[in-house]
């Protein structure tokens, strides 16, 4: 620790308030504490005389450690600056595929780099060739629509940024097929569900009153085209659908 430090450390609270700076609006000297948001004495002289409410700090260096977090500053209510556990906590070494709170990873930071997929999104044929690449056929269906998803919302940034005519023509059309690629795969994740959850129920009977909560109020076409849309006819659900069909219809 240097003199200068142990001096710091040793401010009676006398020396502690005398502290100050410069006003960078007017250049004069000031003493107290200083506003972060303006780099000015603390204070303001009234609602009306316009600007924020002041964000004050003992010192300018203590301004740095609020940075970003001054503009929560809006009325008297006490702002606590102090950071919380899980932004002073560190990264994991290992992702946990979600972004930690606080944290600078990108939400899509890959987390296993044998599972990695180059992308390439600029324009329509560029998109199709990562789709077609075997690296990402071989992926599952969960990894794939996370994969789509990127690239969704790279599109969409990338034509919101972009200025060039001939380049956001070639974006929009690259986003417009994605949106479709992702629509497609959020039908294929319900079909998916509703099969697991058919295969579950599979060899559970059938409860009076089944047909009527899924479909409603009943009639032949409704559950012929219930019937069609079923995979697995062996179901209690399709015997009971079946059994509609044969004493009603």
């Amino acid at each position: 620790m240097n003199q200068k430090e142990i001096l710091e450390a040793s401010d009676s609270l006398r020396q502690w308030f005398k502290r100050g700076g410069t006003d960078p609006k007017t250049g004069k000297k000031f003493k107290g504490w200083i506003n972060c948001k303006t780099g000015g004495p603390c204070g303001r002289k009234s609602k009306k005389s316009g600007g924020s409410y002041p964000a004050c700090r003992p010192t300018k260096a203590q301004c740095k450690s609020i940075k970003g977090k001054m503009y929560k500053k809006k009325s008297s209510k006490r702002v606590n600056w102090k950071k919380r556990k899980s932004e002073n906590a560190e990264e994991p070494k290992k992702g946990t595929g979600k972004k930690p709170k606080g944290s600078s990873r990108r939400l899509y930071t890959d987390e296993n780099p044998k599972d990695t997929v180059s992308v390439k999104f600029s324009s329509v044929s560029d998109i199709r060739d990562t789709l077609n690449k075997s690296s990402f056929k071989s992926k599952s269906h969960a990894r794939q629509s996370q994969i789509i998803n990127l690239i969704h919302q790279r599109v969409r940034a990338a034509k919101g940024r972009v200025k060039d005519p001939k380049k956001k023509k070639s974006l929009t059309a690259a986003f417009k097929y994605i949106t479709n690629k992702k629509e497609a795969s959020k039908r294929k994740t319900k079909r998916m569900r509703e099969e697991d959850a058919e295969k579950k129920n599979i060899h559970k009977p059938v409860k009076p009153g089944i047909l009527k909560r899924r479909l409603g109020n009943l009639s032949c076409s409704k559950v012929r085209g219930a019937k069609s849309k079923l995979k697995n006819k062996g179901t209690h659900y399709a015997k009971a659908l079946q059994r509609y069909l044969n004493y009603h219809c």
